[in-house]
């Protein structure tokens, strides 16, 4: 795998922990009063979003359990239909389904890094 793809994996991990960091200390209902949190994390989110999109399918395959496709268009209603945007589904998002992206994400960062040849 390239650089770039590695540096992708990272970035979106990266801003998995700028989400846990935008809701530390909110609770679901605390999410839905604080524009200000929800903005980031709809960002942030629209971040992961993008860096999906530019992973290779090849390598996307390796993780099935990730809904790459539904993460890949979840950017687009972010931009484009916001108004629709339920604090409660960033909420779920955010707390119960970011947790286990970053582990495959690390997984697949695994599988990017060049084989150690023992020297």
């Amino acid at each position: 795998m390239t650089n770039r793809t590695t540096a992708i994996l990272r970035q979106m991990r990266e801003t998995i922990g700028w989400i846990e960091v935008n809701i530390e200390g909110l609770d679901r209902s605390g999410l839905a009063i604080d524009r200000r949190a929800r903005q980031l994390v709809e960002r942030n989110l629209e971040i992961l979003s993008e860096g999906s999109s530019r992973i290779p399918r090849d390598l996307q395959a390796t993780e099935p359990d990730v809904g790459w496709s539904a993460l890949a268009s979840l950017g687009n209603v972010l931009r484009h239909e916001y108004q629709r945007i339920d604090p409660g589904h960033l909420w779920t998002l955010s707390t119960d389904e970011l947790g286990p992206l970053s582990a495959a994400l690390r997984r697949l960062e695994e599988r990017t890094q060049p084989a150690s040849d023992g020297r």
